[in-house]
């Protein structure tokens, strides 16, 4: 634990991020309940909410490979800021599932969030050896799992509470405002800290990104091992999502 204090406390960099992912973590789920609470008022069915978790689960999983090689074409810090941003509006757009006749929208918003979450996790992990050492790197993926897991029980409690006694429309609005704070965090963040640029950076094709995702999948297939763990991680999202239904 020492160690996790130790490295916010001496690189402001590595903390902005941190401190983005805190936010966007806590936001997520104000997002989760209120959109369940929002689908069970309108509809009164728990299988509507079973497509909700689709709806979150399943952009991530088409999106991964194309997401990976924006995060290696373009500029991470860029494209975090840009998809925190997007997915601010995109949130506040939940205000318009006002009635039952509205509850596709709900999923559509949803579903075009998770593309942007797609894209802004590969960024994210990509750009962490830009602002913290290499001996450090460790510490900080450890610190980011642990961010993760400790935001599971905080941010499940915080986004009951502020659903229940605030309500649907609130916990939407305050969600939309954590990802506005994240971008900000990550927009402190100096460019380029100490390198971390990308290859091909500004010059990239459509058929450059085709390429490197065949070279990727085909890379996979040999590797017997990596493509087990790829697939149980992906079915386990899937089956994580039917779970909580």
């Amino acid at each position: 634990m020492n160690s996790y204090v130790a490295l916010l406390q001496r690189n402001p960099n590595f903390r902005n991020l941190w401190l983005a992912r805190v936010v966007s973590n806590l936001g997520d789920w104000f997002n989760l309940l209120a959109s369940a609470t929002l689908i069970a008022s309108l509809t009164g069915a728990g299988t509507a909410i079973s497509f909700l978790f689709l709806a979150r689960f399943l952009p991530l999983f088409l999106m991964s490979p194309f997401a990976g090689v924006l995060a290696d074409r373009f500029d991470r810090r860029k494209l975090m800021i840009a998809t925190d941003l997007l997915r601010a509006v995109t949130v506040l757009s939940f205000l318009f599932v006002d009635r039952p006749e509205r509850i596709w929208l709900l999923y559509v918003l949803t579903a075009l969030q998770f593309v942007f979450s797609a894209v802004f996790t590969p960024a994210q992990q990509a750009y962490l050896p830009a602002v913290v050492d290499k001996e450090d790197l460790v510490t900080a993926n450890a610190l980011d799992s642990l961010t993760w897991s400790t935001m599971l029980a905080i941010g499940a409690l915080l986004g009951g509470l502020a659903t229940a006694f605030l309500g649907v429309q609130t916990a939407f609005i305050l969600d939309a405002l954590t990802f506005v704070v994240a971008a900000w965090f990550v927009a402190r963040v100096p460019v380029a800290s100490h390198g971390g640029a990308q290859r091909g950076a500004g010059k990239s094709t459509v058929r450059d990104g085709l390429l490197e995702i065949v070279e990727g999948m085909r890379y996979l297939w040999g590797q017997p091992v990596l493509l087990i763990f790829a697939l149980v991680k992906a079915g386990g999202s899937l089956v994580w999502g039917g779970i909580n239904v």
